[in-house]
């Protein structure tokens, strides 16, 4: 049974232990943001490292809850994932009071489309990006679905199949990244909705997440942009050879299969931003 406390501390809910420099998830999830930033071009203005948070075991140990009232529904904390804090407005933080009354929920989406997000909010197919281009959906059996998907669990939203997979390097040592994005969520404007991916059907996995109570809530969808408010970038960073927890579904065809046999190729040159393409999107977010 998860534990389940009140935590009003905005954005910080979760009372997770400010990062510590003892931390080694913090230290490559850092050096995994810088380059992401300087691939990426994305300014540091966007974000706010007192609002960073660590969820590894050493920083969010075992003993503090997986599950805190913060809004209206339960939030699943990201155990594994560190948390680098994104400004909100302070103006619509206050006049909607987001933290206290809006529902957590995440957004796995592709490294490389991150700036376009974090400018402009999140995006449908359809949508025109900064640099011009049209945001088309993946990974929906050629639909163009014209609404946002999030998910009130990361175990969920960061499955490989939904966020990009991006190379990197780190003191001489090649890894791994993904980045799903950490939103408040306005009540009434998203629909719920069982999953999708034949995790039941294919895989006769009956329960996705221990501390999601309705499995049939897995994914929400909406078509009120802004009603989707980024307060949090997590990544999640892991060595080639050994797939985290909460990675493979049943629709990921062998695509992370050179993940497994250790077969990445090096990255000193930093991002690899073809790999963050190529590899896998949060379903009809469009990204």
């Amino acid at each position: 049974m998860c534990a389940i406390v009140n935590d009003y501390q905005p954005p910080a809910a979760g009372q997770a232990n400010p990062p510590s420099k003892e931390c080694a998830l913090g230290s490559r999830s850092r050096a995994f943001f810088d380059q992401l930033l300087t691939t990426h071009n994305i300014a540091r203005g966007y974000f706010n490292s007192q609002h960073d948070r660590c969820y590894c075991d050493y920083c969010y140990n075992l003993s503090m809850p997986d599950v805190i009232v913060a809004g209206p529904t339960q939030y699943i904390v990201p155990r594994g994932w560190y948390r680098f804090g994104i400004d909100v407005p302070r103006g619509l933080a206050q006049q909607e009071d987001i933290f206290r009354k809006w529902s957590v929920s995440f957004h796995g989406t592709r490294a490389y489309l991150l700036k376009s997000l974090l400018s402009n909010g999140l995006a449908m197919p359809g949508d025109k990006l900064l640099d011009g281009s049209i945001l088309a959906s993946h990974n929906c059996a050629g639909r163009q679905d014209h609404c946002i998907y999030t998910s009130p669990t990361i175990r969920y939203a960061g499955l490989g199949f939904y966020t990009s997979i991006t190379e990197f390097s780190f003191n001489g040592q090649n890894l791994v990244g993904q980045t799903v994005l950490q939103c408040r969520q306005q009540p009434g404007t998203y629909r719920m909705q069982g999953e999708t991916m034949g995790f039941r059907s294919r895989w006769n996995q009956q329960v996705l997440c221990l501390a999601l109570p309705d499995q049939s809530q897995v994914e929400w969808t909406t078509e009120v942009r802004a009603g989707v408010v980024p307060y949090g970038l997590l990544v999640r960073v892991f060595e080639p050879g050994s797939l985290p927890d909460h990675f493979e579904s049943p629709v990921d065809n062998g695509r992370f299969e050179h993940i497994k046999r250790a077969a990445l190729p090096g990255v000193a040159g930093g991002v690899g931003v073809a790999a963050a393409r190529g590899l896998g999107a949060r379903r009809g977010q469009g990204d």
